[in-house]
């Protein structure tokens, strides 16, 4: 018999699929994987179809695109979007949630054209500095148009994962992948170049989910009144910790992309990002439970909501990790038929991101709790120390070894501190309940 009180967390996926949350969290999760992985599927399929028809260094302008464009995206949100769905959480009524998801559509708009004129205005200096080639300016422009639009298209994503809405938000993610083709049926039909390619198909699949969720965005502006719900120095607090986990975030995932474009290594970037992109099933089955759990996580204010919520993320994670094991030979295997032979380091690549991708799977559903709880500083403390552990052992390792040591690196630094932030969170947990705290104040 367990303890009573304590906080099970087992990898078995059958007693979840009984329970009638779990079996809500494994359809939605399915669902919402499958989608993604059309939508992750037509952006590999670009990718390793470009890198077998370009030259190594025009594969290399799409990498360098392609993580300016991921990092750009970030960057515009600036944790917005997680701040959002905590306070449109605790919102006492329909009119009242309504009202704050409006102030921080309001906010994000303005925040996404700050940083995506910014970037624009300093692309040249940017690129001078941090990548030595004053030539790729060009490329992170486009890159911060790109993101400003996939900014727009996010936050209605946003709101639809408030809703709990996964279903439209599959829908919308197949409807993306579709446009993404388009950029690769232009490249073998049209003869454009790839980098142009991978640019139109990148900007159709963001202005799919603008477009077709205009009139849900349009409706929320108009509906709402003029009361004020929200304390301005708790959303001011929890975003600011948000934002500095943000920026602190960006650092590491432009990392890569630094340290190997000043390597005497033309092919490394191109075999990171390619590498990166392979590991797309992990990411997306991540993101799908991410997307799951969060709202989930932040409406658990007791400590009967925080144990139910632990019980049922934490025995599906587990146990989806556990089959995403032998996942990664099947890809590695899959994917080896279609890379050329000067990108074989992108099969090492993939297997060390997607592994570090499992141990993320399982410990973030727990860290989420951690803002339901109020102390997002402590994410972003461990934001802190795996930016700070991967820079120190990233500019060891990269110099021999290349985007394999780049790689290595990032797990290393991810799996040490998620793990030990995963056990800390549990414990807080255990101790609250020991304490007689019932809920989050």
């Amino acid at each position: 018999m367990p303890r009573t009180g304590a906080v099970q967390v087992l990898p078995t996926l059958a007693e979840v699929a009984r329970l009638p949350l779990g079996q809500t969290l494994v359809r939605e999760t399915s669902l919402l994987s499958a989608a993604q992985g059309a939508l992750m599927g037509s952006r590999a399929l670009t990718l390793l179809l470009l890198a077998r028809h370009v030259t190594p260094l025009e594969f290399d302008a799409c990498a360098l695109y392609t993580a300016s464009t991921s990092t750009l995206g970030a960057l515009c949100d600036l944790g917005l979007n997680v701040t959002a769905l905590k306070f449109s959480a605790e919102a006492p009524s329909d009119e009242s949630r309504a009202t704050a998801l409006r102030g921080f559509f309001v906010i994000r708009a303005a925040v996404a054209a700050v940083a995506a004129i910014a970037v624009w205005l300093l692309a040249g200096p940017l690129c001078a500095v941090l990548l030595q080639r004053s030539d790729f300016a060009p490329l992170l422009r486009l890159a911060s148009g790109v993101a400003l639009v996939g900014s727009f298209s996010s936050f209605s994503l946003m709101l639809l994962q408030a809703d709990l809405e996964f279903g439209k938000i599959a829908q919308l993610h197949l409807l993306s992948a579709a446009a993404q083709l388009a950029g690769l049926a232009a490249f073998f039909l049209l003869r454009i170049p790839g980098l142009e390619a991978l640019l139109l198909g990148d900007l159709l699949s963001r202005l799919v989910v603008v477009l077709l969720t205009y009139c849900a965005v349009g409706s929320l502006l108009r509906r709402v009144g003029k009361q004020r719900i929200l304390s301005a120095g708790r959303v001011i607090t929890f975003a600011a910790w948000i934002n500095l986990s943000t920026a602190i975030g960006l650092i590491f995932l432009y990392l890569p992309t630094v340290i190997l474009s000043r390597l005497d290594k033309p092919a490394a970037l191109g075999a990171y990002c390619l590498g990166a992109t392979l590991a797309g099933p992990f990411t997306l089955v991540l993101n799908a439970i991410m997307s799951i759990s969060l709202p989930r996580a932040l409406s658990a204010r007791s400590n009967a909501d925080q144990r139910a919520y632990l019980r049922t993320i934490g025995r599906g994670t587990l146990g989806a990790a556990a089959m995403g094991v032998p996942a990664v030979l099947l890809v590695r295997f899959g994917a080896a038929v279609f890379i050329a032979p000067h990108h074989l380091d992108s099969l090492h690549v993939m297997e060390l991101l997607a592994v570090g991708t499992l141990v993320l799977l399982v410990v973030n559903p727990v860290q989420f709790l951690l803002y339901a709880l109020d102390r997002p500083q402590w994410c972003t403390a461990g934001d802190l120390a795996i930016a700070g552990l991967f820079g120190l052992l990233a500019g060891c390792w990269a110099p021999s070894l290349g985007a394999i040591g780049v790689a290595w690196a990032l797990l290393t630094a991810q799996s040490t501190v998620k793990i030990l932030m995963g056990a800390m969170v549990l414990a807080l947990v255990r101790q609250r309940q020991a304490s007689g705290v019932s809920t989050v104040k």
